[in-house]
């Protein structure tokens, strides 16, 4: 039975911009990063290693989803995070179906001013990243993102590369 493959992928945008403090402004040339201001977390089961680093070794199996979300360790308070593009080095496709980016409609419970052990829920948008796993092997891959301010500008477009490994 396939199972969807949840990773979040955590951004410690404040160091990142101190340690490249001039960014490429062009996204079609991102500054490649090394990975250790990037955290990346799934369920125990999906780590092969690499848990809460950037260098996050995951196992699925064919037939799997990986479903990958982003967000600033300010969850957008202080800069956001947006994943832009995706290259990997299977560029035929044959172990990982090309990621795509996605929006879902979902209910999130959110605290409940009136009644704090009652949560109100409410509809909100989330976005991810999708890709299939179509084969055994091992795939690296470079996810590029931008870190954005609180008013909306782009600081900078960068890219790092993790990898999956497909199993059977």
């Amino acid at each position: 039975m396939s199972r969807v493959i949840d990773v979040s992928i955590n951004f410690d945008t404040e160091t990142i911009l101190k340690k490249f403090p001039n960014p490429s402004k062009d996204p079609n040339k991102p500054t490649f990063i090394p990975p250790e201001h990037i955290y990346m977390v799934t369920y125990q089961d999906n780590v092969i290693s690499g848990q809460a680093g950037g260098e996050l070794h995951l196992k699925g199996r064919v037939g799997d989803v990986v479903r990958w979300r982003e967000q600033s360790i300010s969850f957008g308070f202080e800069q956001s995070v947006i994943l832009y593009g995706f290259v990997c080095d299977d560029p035929n496709h044959q172990l990982l179906e090309d990621p795509r980016a996605l929006k879902a409609k979902v209910q999130s419970a959110v605290p409940n001013a009136n009644n704090k052990t009652v949560p109100t829920c409410q509809i909100n948008d989330n976005y991810y990243w999708r890709g299939d796993l179509l084969a055994q092997g091992k795939v690296t891959y470079h996810f590029k993102f931008m870190i954005v301010d609180r008013d909306c500008k782009c600081c900078g477009y960068f890219e790092w590369d993790p990898f999956i490994t497909i199993t059977n």
